[in-house]
């Protein structure tokens, strides 16, 4: 009997165990390593490993850093709203960020990317970010899953925004994280492992000045646009107040454009690519200084080759890699030697993030970028006014350090210095959760695109099953198909598209309404993904135009033929070019 209760006993804590994550990656947006470290310093975080730069994309903002440190689809722009070169116009809206989450939010097993949680992150951050922690302990202790939780809070990057502390912030969080260790031991009869990173810093600049890029560009001869039509022609984005801004313009305007800018008070550097090599970007800055940055083809190794004095200040690094025997006869070195190199430099890691800036982290990169000197910034006049009556804060976006170290730090091993896109290899994200598997959703894909090179940024193509040539599909994941075709009830989906949206305001006609049913559309052998041709759907498009689609799923008994349940699969929103394509925002 007393053995049988020992082996009952042993059976529960083990069951208790086994129920909990092992890992909590905790996702912090927007906490900067000099924050991190001062705080350790102080004795905070004192059962974590010393705190790492983990040095950010360029530009260094969240949707292409994230996607850079998760290993997600890489965004269609620097941000969502953003210039779609194929589109020729700007597509998404200026405040788009807030509820419209995108791939990394929806891989996390908790975020916090509501429309009314945003809003409420802005205007009451602290209180809001002490409820993303508990959610975030709650919802870990509360898991069924064997792996890894990954948690993402919002509210420590709106904080730093609207002026608030974030060590106030940060020293919460570790009271929590503190108090979540100690109750899983209790339960699992092990320590948490927890590893917390960020994806960008913040340069606390909280009275920048904004610098009129539009203004002094019209008084030299350039329109800012939506769209490319002119020479005279340029479009950037100013998603809210950032110190970085992309420019797009025509190639034979590059070099003007770059002196105008260089001339602007406030910018600090402009980066630009070769038009007759791919593998060259040039760097100037504001003193009339130049150097080229180089990429070895089919090599990650880069060279800094200095034109007309030394833009980044990086000779007396180049002096000490050389004489370290890290730069080859060519003058290259590799990506890893940079980072030893530089990663406490003013300009971190500047080669690789340059080059990746311009070809890497986006599907829509631009052919030049301007960063920003500390205490000015690109901003919305919208979002100014707002921030303004809210409290202004620091910001992100520049090449220079405090904008670009986030943070690394794990209380299970420890880290070094690194960079955006190889937190993934430190860390294992190997179990990230595919949302495909638990919501179902709709997307725009190209049927042969599979990914892009790491190298070169080009297209990865592999014929696909389901379409074996080139064409613009829905791609719709429904994970309840398959379950529901075993208990013999069939799935149609009911397609609906607008050109003005869904809402109670806009109750005109449906450009198009129309059903499919699951088993006659291309298909995934699991019968969870299927595939609808958008010129099947819709035929020719207008040019130029947004439409809105609504997918509804009907469940229906095949052997009556009854409705059984309707279900929302989605809402997707996608624009066109001047020939009627369609395009994903």
């Amino acid at each position: 009997m007393k053995f049988g209760f020992w082996v009952l006993a042993f059976t529960l804590s083990s069951t208790s165990a086994w129920a909990l994550p092992k890992r909590l990656v905790l996702a912090l947006d927007g906490v900067g390593y000099s924050d991190v470290h001062a705080l350790q310093q102080e004795g905070y975080f004192s059962n974590f490993n010393p705190v790492s730069r983990s040095i950010a994309t360029y530009p260094s903002l969240s949707d292409v850093c994230w996607a850079d440190i998760f290993r997600t689809y890489r965004p269609l722009g620097y941000q969502r709203y953003h210039y779609s070169v194929e589109a020729n116009r700007i597509i998404g809206g200026a405040l788009s960020d807030l509820g419209n989450p995108i791939e990394y939010e929806k891989r996390m097993h908790l975020a916090f990317e509501s429309k009314i949680h945003h809003g409420l992150s802005y205007m009451f951050p602290l209180r809001e970010g002490k409820k993303e922690i508990r959610k975030v302990v709650q919802g870990l202790l509360n898991s069924k899953e064997e792996g890894t939780f990954y948690a993402y809070m919002l509210s420590t990057d709106t904080l730093q925004h609207t002026n608030g502390d974030i060590k106030v912030l940060l020293k919460h969080i570790q009271a929590e994280l503190n108090a979540l260790q100690a109750e899983y031991q209790k339960r699992a009869h092990r320590p948490l492992e927890i590893a917390i990173v960020s994806d960008h810093g913040n340069n606390k600049q909280n009275h920048g000045v904004r610098v009129p890029f539009k203004e002094r560009l019209a008084e030299k001869g350039f329109q800012v646009t939506e769209k490319i039509r002119a020479d005279n022609d340029v479009v950037f984005t100013s998603a809210g107040i950032l110190t970085s801004v992309s420019i797009f313009a025509r190639s034979s305007q590059l070099k003007s454009l770059s002196s105008i800018l260089l001339g602007m008070v406030g910018v600090d550097l402009v980066t630009s690519v070769s038009l007759t090599d791919r593998f060259s970007i040039s760097v100037q800055n504001s003193k009339g200084e130049s150097a080229w940055i180089q990429k070895k083809p089919d090599f990650l190794s880069y060279a800094y080759a200095p034109e007309q004095g030394d833009p980044l200040s990086y000779l007396s690094v180049i002096e000490k890699m050389a004489f370290d025997g890290k730069i080859d006869a060519e003058g290259f070195a590799t990506a890893e030697d940079w980072l030893s190199y530089t990663a406490e430099h003013y300009y971190p890691v500047a080669p690789e993030r340059i080059y990746r800036g311009h070809y890497l982290v986006a599907g829509n990169v631009a052919p030049m970028i301007v960063s920003l000197k500390q205490g000015y910034e690109n901003a919305n006049e919208a979002v100014k006014r707002l921030s303004e009556l809210k409290g202004r804060g620091g910001t992100h976006g520049a090449l220079s350090i405090a904008d670009s170290s986030g943070i690394l730090m794990t209380n299970y091993i420890a880290t070094s210095h690194t960079t955006t896109n190889h937190v993934a290899d430190i860390l294992d994200f190997s179990d990230l959760p595919d949302y495909r598997d638990r919501i179902p959703g709709v997307e725009l894909i190209d049927s042969q695109i599979v990914g892009y090179d790491l190298k070169t940024g080009a297209p990865i193509e592999e014929d696909d099953p389901l379409g074996p040539e080139h064409a613009v599909f829905f791609n719709i994941w429904d994970p309840s198909a398959a379950e529901f075709l075993k208990m013999g009830i069939s799935t149609q989906y009911e397609v609906t598209v607008k050109k003005d949206g869904f809402s109670f305001f806009n109750p005109k006609v449906p450009v198009l309404q129309k059903v499919f049913y699951a088993e006659t559309l291309p298909r995934t052998p699991n019968f969870t993904e299927f595939r609808i041709p958008v010129s099947t759907v819709l035929g020719q498009l207008e040019a130029e135009q947004d439409y809105f689609t609504r997918i509804n799923a009907r469940r229906m008994d095949l052997r009556t033929g009854r409705l059984l349940q309707k279900e929302r699969i989605a809402k997707h929103q996608f624009t066109t070019d001047s020939d009627g394509h369609a395009i994903a925002y």
